[in-house]
């Protein structure tokens, strides 16, 4: 795997193309790694996002699931309800964009 082609979209913005080895490896670009600090063995989250995916770093991402963590506690929801939750509202999502329409 090897960067392809590196783009610059703006002040903020970074993206560069990689390839998906065969067992389902990415290279993250030099230039994002040293901006985002990332080493190796950093753990990375994944978060499917509609058409997207953002990988996040696990320590920024705690900011992140700190929302979930307060909302939760606000409707007096557990951590498998909540997961309960999501996975229906995953389903529907899917529902809505893939399901076949009546024949």
């Amino acid at each position: 795997m090897r960067n392809v082609k590196n783009i610059v979209l703006g002040v903020r913005m970074y993206a560069s193309i990689s390839k998906v080895a065969f067992d389902g490896q990415i290279t993250i670009p030099a230039e994002i790694r040293r901006k985002k600090n990332i080493e190796a063995g950093c753990n990375l989250l994944f978060i499917d996002v509609e058409d997207a995916i953002i990988i996040k770093k696990m320590d920024e991402s705690k900011k992140t699931f700190d929302v979930f963590d307060e909302r939760t506690k606000e409707l007096n929801l557990s951590l498998s309800e909540l997961n309960d939750l999501v996975e229906l509202e995953k389903q529907h999502t899917w529902d809505g964009k893939y399901a076949k329409g009546d024949d």
